[in-house]
């Protein structure tokens, strides 16, 4: 594995500098705990619905399960879109990059649109890269030794991860 890359000299377009690789995964761990207490919240839910109120012929207990695989997107699309599209300073910030006080900028300059931040998160970021768990590895890692501290779906659809 190639060392960690020098802090990098250079700013982002604006004098904003590049977001830690550190920031990065600690703001990515924050929303990894706001959806699963979602998640969670949701679980209860379904199991209230399988034991308790439960048909005599178990179809409760079929839909229980394929509302839970449903629910995932339910709750991660609006998630990212309603988050990362908020208008000015918090813009390109989910609450976990609010927290750490980071943000995704395109290299366009344009804002972050929930649309944008759908294809970022969910498309590229988790099903293209997911669909290989060391692929996904490997795009997590990258920011480490990168000199501008993008991983590969930064890569792909051309964002940064600055300071906010």
């Amino acid at each position: 594995m190639p060392p960690f890359a020098p802090e990098p000299q250079s700013q982002y377009l604006h004098g904003t500098p590049y977001s830690s690789w550190r920031r990065r995964v600690a703001a990515y761990l924050v929303d990894f705990v706001v959806l699963l207490v979602v998640y969670v919240a949701l679980l209860a839910a379904a199991w209230v619905v399988t034991y308790v109120v439960t048909d005599d012929d178990g179809t409760a207990e079929t839909w229980s399960v394929v509302a839970l695989w449903a629910l995932i997107p339910i709750v991660t699309l609006p998630y990212y879109a309603l988050t990362m599209r908020r208008r000015g300073a918090h813009n390109g910030q989910t609450w976990g990059k609010q927290a750490l006080k980071i943000r995704v900028v395109r290299q366009t300059g344009e804002p972050v649109t929930a649309g944008f931040a759908l294809l970022r998160e969910m498309l590229v970021k988790n099903l293209l890269m997911g669909l290989c768990g060391i692929v996904q590895l490997i795009d997590f890692a990258w920011p480490i030794w990168d000199d501008h501290r993008q991983s590969w779906h930064d890569k792909i659809v051309s964002t940064f991860v600055v300071r906010a």
